[in-house]
This record gives structure tokens, C-alpha cells and sequence, in this order.
């Protein structure tokens, strides 16, 4: 069902998912000609980790949507590690053959858990995501309250 607070927590969660992802990117030191994909993939993945995990657990009170927020926030980079994980076995893929498809899912599973790794070692990344996904969870809720 279409209602403000669940269409500014799609919206919002885009946005701190899109910080995260900048900071992620400046911390590991990445060409800024690389940046527009995986801004791109975070937006979106934010956008829908907003609208089916933060705007349903809107209508509470502010703090329990604060942690939803945040809990929208880490299915958003997990979603997100597992889909560079993806990106990354395809592209290696061209480059040399997997010997079996157990050494694909390894592939995926090893490049998703150091994204997740570099993501939680940097402050940055991890305070703008934290951040980001609780004031997400607050503003939402307000959206939620005045806008039905």
C-alpha cells in the first residue's frame, strides 16, 4: 500500500544507502570514474530495503522505527555485498573458467563477506550508514504520522 511514510523510507534509505556507499568508495580508494555502478546498485537496493523493510515496520513510536531503520540498513548492505559478490564472479568468469560450481558460490561468498568486511572496518562508512539509517527510520515515521 502506497503511504508517505513508506514512500519517504524508500526515498531516505536510498539516500543513507548512497552516503554509505560514498564514503565506502572514498575509504578504499576507488577511481572516480568506478563510482556511478555501485552508486547506482546501492540506490536501489536502498530504495527497496526502505519501501519493504523500513515502511513496514512504520507506525510505532520513533525509537523502534530508528531500529527498524537500521535494521533496513544492514539487509541493504548485505543484499548489496551479495550482489557485488555476483557482479564479481561473472566478471572473473570471462577471465578464467571455474573449475566447478561450488567454486562459484565460494567465489561469491568470499567477495560478498570482504565488502562486508572493508564496510565495517571503516568508521566512516559504518557511522554514515548507522547514521544515515536511524535518522532514515525517524524521518519516515514522521512522513508516516502527517502524511497517510
Amino acid at each position: 500500500m502506497l503511504t508517505g511514510g513508506r514512500l519517504a523510507a524508500a526515498f531516505l534509505m536510498m539516500l543513507a544507502m548512497i552516503g554509505a556507499m560514498v564514503t565506502y568508495l572514498d575509504d578504499a580508494r576507488f577511481f572516480r570514474e568506478d563510482w556511478p555502478a555501485p552508486i547506482v546498485a546501492a540506490a536501489i537496493i536502498g530504495f527497496a530495503a526502505g519501501w519493504s523493510q523500513l515502511g513496514g515496520g512504520l507506525g510505532r513510536d520513533f525509537l523502534a522505527s530508528g531500529m527498524f531503520g537500521i535494521g533496513a540498513g544492514v539487509v541493504a548492505i548485505v543484499f548489496f555485498a551479495l550482489i557485488y559478490g555476483i557482479r564479481s564472479a561473472w566478471i572473473t568468469h570471462f577471465g578464467v573458467q571455474f573449475d566447478a560450481p561450488i567454486d562459484v558460490v565460494a567465489h561469491i561468498i568470499t567477495t560478498g563477506l570482504t565488502v562486508l568486511e572493508s564496510a565495517i572496518a571503516s568508521r566512516r562508512t559504518l557511522a554514515a550508514l548507522i547514521l544515515g539509517s536511524m535518522t532514515a527510520g525517524i524521518i519516515a515515521e514522521y512522513f508516516n504520522r502527517i502524511w497517510r
